[in-house]
């Protein structure tokens, strides 16, 4: 059987081969951070609205929306608890407790903020469709999950920090992976949208809308291609010193890195 390669794996191997390393091979898994938590609780308040509008021609009440989104963060902080380390000391000393209604809060406001502004125009025909595809003559299988699917059109629904590059859509490739991945399944390339969901202090709603045509899947054969040379020769690269990536925010194994300065062990 042929491995197989979802987006989030390739991206973090292009990220960083020793994050990887040590979250898919040495299997150290870290709590989630703030933000996946956050971004877990609101698309599982979206899923469950659309699959309502779905199932039965009508989106749930503002009010079921939050009630979703509030509880799946309190189940997954209780069950898998949040990695705190990446915040800087302002931010730690306003206690768990804090932080976690904190937390709550956003989830239920960008839930809301879909259910208001992009729920109403959504006519899903899938949703949180999970997909395994085989390509002949390639190294490893593809797998993944499309957030929506509407007829012609699939839909990525991103929370996000600030307003996102106006080239966002155009440039993202998990969006030609999912494009591909419909098109094999459904013999179709349909159009992609990108939905993001900004926390500023008033949250905001941002939609890209782009496409695909087949000469785009080339070039992201040829990174899955690499990723799996990679991947099997078992020589993982650490990113720059000096990159994003490598800092507590952003790598919840910065602290144990042996390729970070300073003794560490893991």
């Amino acid at each position: 059987m042929k491995p197989r390669l979802h987006w989030s794996q390739i991206s973090m191997l292009c990220r960083c081969g020793v994050q990887f390393d040590f979250r898919y091979n040495k299997k150290i898994v870290r709590p989630p951070a703030i933000a996946l938590i956050v971004g877990s609780a609101t698309h599982k308040s979206i899923e469950l609205n659309l699959k309502n509008k779905l199932n039965n021609k009508t989106l749930l009440e503002d009010a079921a929306v939050k009630e979703i989104a509030a509880a799946d963060v309190n189940q997954r902080w209780d069950s898998e608890g949040c990695d705190l380390s990446s915040m800087d000391d302002d931010e730690k000393g306003k206690g768990e407790k804090f932080l976690r209604g904190e937390a709550v809060d956003m989830a239920v406001s960008l839930a809301s903020l879909h259910h208001r502004e992009l729920a109403p125009g959504i006519e899903p025909t899938h949703l949180e469709r999970t997909w395994d595809v085989a390509i002949d003559g390639f190294p490893v299988d593809l797998s993944g999950t499309i957030d929506i699917q509407e007829n012609g059109r699939i839909r990525d629904t991103k929370t996000s920090k600030a307003s996102p590059p106006k080239d966002k859509a155009e440039k993202d490739e998990q969006l030609t992976m999912y494009c591909m991945a419909s098109k094999v399944l459904d013999g179709t390339i349909p159009a992609l949208a990108m939905d993001f969901l900004v926390k500023t202090k008033v949250p905001k709603v941002v939609v890209q809308h782009t496409t695909r045509e087949q000469a785009d899947f080339e070039p992201l054969l040829a990174r899955i291609a690499a990723a799996s040379k990679c991947i099997e020769s078992g020589i993982f690269l650490p990113c720059p010193p000096d990159s994003w990536v490598c800092s507590p925010r952003w790598c919840g194994y910065h602290s144990t890195c042996p390729y970070v300065r300073g003794k560490k062990t893991i």
